[in-house]
């Protein structure tokens, strides 16, 4: 009978189990569920048309055929094979998974009320699960995507969970995205490997610290790992490493990420290769990789904002330069940080800065960057921004002759900033293109707790239109990032054409702020032989590039003992001895697109000089320098002072003159008080380079009688007032060292009425007396001539050998009873020394001239 009842029940096992499987599995699960039991038999049962959820909802999970397999005697699970599954998954607002037609609480771990347990334990699963002909739709915040292909689990039976095996197999069938993959776990390891790619689009919620993302990862994988406790698996990236050794190939395709808190970076599309183990992470970025960021972050603008404020350091790309592969290396550290480091050179470009380099860096588990490039660190700067209508005529380019470090805090912008560099050529063009090369060998930059030190040592500055230089230029630069700054700068001397045109050990400390314009504005002082000069200055740079520059040098005296203006510029050297007084200087300068403009003003006072034979006392007046002519002079300038030649009594010296800018005097008027009259030389020009000098000089009122003395003719005198004029030539020495050659002709000059002419000299009575009576009258005459009109040509040879011919009519009373006498005689005498003192004022000019003229070509 048992029999019989037992036959007659596996007989309608299917129908049996139609009825009751279904509520079972309900009551089971939570929720309605519904199939057709197509088979059963000793080893497992087979369903179709399986569907969760109440009749009616929408989308709710449905199977085509599903196969179990179990072991009647454990009794355990064995398999499960589950055809055509198909269900929309998605998450609520706080994570929890979510299927379209379930009840929302299925996965929330125990219903309220529900004694279920919210997971089973292993040995209750099956031992193999394999799911084919797959069809998920996964809610992302992409939107919808079709999730098609076919997975597989082993395990072994009873309660343990491993050794392990998942196989998948998985395509997006709206994004493209694919994954095949292999994983094995064993008790002593695991091993994974496979490939696809990602659509991060749509699955970058997945990833850690992105908002936001664009385009595709290729990827293949082939990694080992220590054993792990399933029940606490490595989450981060630190714990990975430590559990993982193995490669993985990601190649981007059109990759855009938005990092959290971050503008978006793009990605090149060359592969990396990672690798995992030693307790690390390391990248082997490929030549050419770059990832590129539209907006710098924070902490970067921090960094370079204060050296280039007007710089917009965007956008952001790091790059491997060169033909060889870098290897970037992540290594964990205590508390949660990260220590950083390459094998080779990156270049990280930002704005119009590029820095390339071997970086070190360690990231702290508070968020602390610590960062350093190694001596022989590049950066390039191209375009620099400077002051308008200036430019660089190349890139800027600078050499790391000493580490570069960099410490940021989490959420700061004070940085602590160090380098040591150099640049060998940095090449400047300014206004009207002119050219200026500096080499800086040695700088050191400081940043620190908000404040800038930018110190210069063994500096170079030169002009090479006009070979002008500075060397051994220090300077250091001092206070907040962001302003004012204490500037100090200091050198032995500037030099022009080898010569130091300012020396002294300059030394200028300003103070230099911004404006609310955009500008700057600056002042200070200029001090020179330690202090004993001193000029203060002002300054002004608008923020359209124009600036302004004021100088004023209160009176300087100078003595033979020092300070003397040798000691201030080689250009005084040689050209005046003695020199004593005061000088004063005063400039007001603007500087535009077209160059400088204003004047410069120096002012002497009661100054005295000698130069050989000759000296110049009470140098009085103030001299106007046009800064756009430089150093050309404003028109009608004054200088008066005394001079005295050969030992003669001083005379009264006027000029009044201009320079252009080409140093050529152009002489309005220099007048001489002398022989109580007036020496006068009229609208000439004197040029420094030129063979000659020419000028015609007027006599007024001169008196005959001072005249002949200077002339210093033995036995020979006179009174009376004589005009005229001669032409003046003067020429250079035959060699640098030679007096230049002076020449008098077409001289001519006359008395304005009578006089006396007294000539009783033995040489001259010798060499006429015997000859006949006339002549012997004549001689005789002249001792005592009383003359009607006198007049004289001059002429004076190089050699200094003046020649009068003397033309007089007149009488002398003891003579023929005063019978008049038309008298021609020619005089000669040697004025070598009235000469030489001529010539020595004559070459201190020139040479002071001819330095300036040198300096303006």
């Amino acid at each position: 009978m048992l029999a019989l009842i037992l036959g007659g029940l596996w007989a309608a096992r299917v129908p049996v189990a139609q009825s009751i499987a279904p509520p079972l599995a309900g009551e089971v699960l939570g929720t309605p569920v519904s199939f057709t039991v197509a088979q059963i038999g000793p080893g497992g049962i087979v369903l179709n048309d399986i569907a969760l959820g109440p009749a009616g909802a929408e989308e709710r999970p449905t199977a085509r055929r599903v196969e179990i397999g179990f072991d009647p005697l454990a009794p355990a699970l064995t398999t499960l094979s589950v055809a055509g599954l198909r269900a929309r998954i998605g998450t609520d607002s706080d994570g929890t998974p979510t299927v379209a037609g379930l009840p929302p609480d299925l996965f929330d771990g125990r219903a309220e009320g529900d004694a279920r347990a919210s997971t089973l334990p292993w040995a209750r699963l099956p031992t193999r699960i394999a799911l084919e002909d797959l069809g998920l739709t996964v809610e992302t915040p992409a939107g919808a995507h079709r999730i098609a292909g076919r997975a597989a689990l082993s395990r072994p039976a009873g309660d343990a969970l491993l050794p392990l095996s998942v196989e998948a197999d998985l395509r997006d069938a709206d994004g493209g995205g694919t994954v095949d993959i292999a994983v094995s776990a064993r008790p002593d390891g695991i091993d994974a490997t496979g490939g696809g790619r990602i659509d991060l689009a749509v699955w970058h919620p997945l990833l850690p610290g992105l908002d936001a993302a664009e385009g595709s990862v290729h990827f293949t994988l082939d990694v080992r790992g220590a054993p792990f406790d399933p029940a606490d698996p490595p989450t981060d990236l630190a714990a990975l490493a430590a559990a993982l050794d193995g490669g993985l190939t990601l190649t981007p395709d059109g990759v855009r990420l938005r990092p959290t808190g971050l503008t978006p970076i793009a990605l090149s599309d060359t592969p990396v290769d990672l690798t995992m183990g030693g307790k690390g992470v390391s990248a082997a970025l490929p030549p050419g990789f770059e990832a590129t960021m539209a907006e710098a972050p924070t902490a970067l603008v921090a960094v370079i904002r204060p050296v280039l404020p007007d710089t917009t350091p965007s956008p952001i790309r790091l790059a491997v330069p060169g033909g060889q592969a870098v290897r970037l290396s992540l290594s964990p550290m205590g508390e949660g940080g990260w220590g950083i480091a390459t094998d080779g050179a990156l270049m990280l470009a930002a704005g119009p800065a590029r820095v390339t380099g071997a970086p070190t860096a360690t990231l702290s588990g508070d968020g602390t960057l610590d960062a350093t490039l190694k001596a022989g660190w590049t950066a390039r700067l191209e375009p620099l921004p400077l002051p308008q209508g200036t430019a660089l005529r190349r890139p800027l380019e600078i050499e790391g002759t000493g580490p570069l470090t960099l410490r940021l805090p989490p959420d700061s912008t004070s940085p602590t900033v160090t380098a040591r560099a150099a640049i060998t050529d940095l090449a400047l063009t300014g206004p009207e293109e002119t050219a200026v090369d500096l080499a800086l060998p040695n700088i050191r930059l400081d940043m620190k707790e908000g404040r800038l030190t930018l110190a210069l040592s063994g500096a170079a500055i030169r002009h090479p239109d006009n070979a002008t230089s500075v060397r051994d230029l220090a300077a250091r630069i001092a206070g907040p990032v962001a302003g004012p700054y204490d500037l100090t700068l200091s050198a032995p001397s500037i030099d022009r054409d080898g010569q130091a045109i300012l020396r002294g050990d300059p030394v200028l400390n300003a103070h230099i702020e911004s404006t609310e314009g955009g500008g700057w504005r600056g002042g200070g002082d200029l001090s020179l032989l330690g202090g004993q000069v001193i000029a203060t200055f002002r300054a002004l740079l608008t923020a359209d590039g124009a600036p302004t520059f004021a100088m004023d040098m209160p009176p300087v005296t100078f003595t033979p003992d020092g300070p003397t203006p040798a000691m201030l510029s080689a250009m005084a050297e040689g050209i005046a001895e003695d020199v004593a007084g005061t000088l004063a200087l005063d400039a007001d300068l603007s500087f535009g697109a077209d160059g400088p403009a204003g004047d410069v003003a120096l002012t002497v006072d009661g100054v005295s000089l000698s130069a050989s034979l000759a000296r110049i006392t009470d140098l009085t007046g103030t001299v106007r320098f046009d800064a756009a002519r430089a150093p050309a002079t404003l028109a009608r300038q004054r200088l008066d002072a005394r001079l005295s030649v050969a030992g003669m009594d001083p005379v009264g010296l006027s000029l009044l003159f201009s320079l252009d800018e080409r140093a050529r005097l152009l002489i309005d008027r220099l007048v001489l008080e002398t022989l109580d009259g007036r020496v006068l030389l009229r609208d000439a020009r004197y040029d420094p380079l030129a063979d000659q000098f020419e000028g015609r000089i007027d006599l007024e009122t001169l008196d005959l009688s001072r005249a002949l003395g200077a002339l210093d003719v033995e036995g020979v005198a006179g009174t009376g007032t004589l005009d005229g004029g001669f032409t003046l030539t003067v020429a250079p020495g035959a060699d640098a060292d030679a007096p230049p050659r002076i020449r008098i002709s077409d001289g001519a000059v006359r008395t304005t009425g009578p006089g006396t002419l007294a000539i009783d000299n033995p040489a001259i009575g010798d060499y006429l007396s015997g000859r006949n009576q006339a002549v012997d009258l004549m001689i005789e005459a002249l001792k005592d001539f009383r003359y009607d009109r006198l007049s004289a040509d001059l002429s004076l040879t190089p050699d200094g050998a003046a020649v009068l011919a003397l033309s007089l009519f007149g009488r002398n009373p003891a003579v023929l009873d005063g019978q008049p006498f038309d008298v021609n005689l020619s005089v000669e005498t040697d004025i070598t020394d009235l000469v030489e003192s001529l010539g020595t004022v004559f070459n201190a000019t020139d040479s002071l001239l001819e330095r300036l003229a040198r300096q303006a070509r």
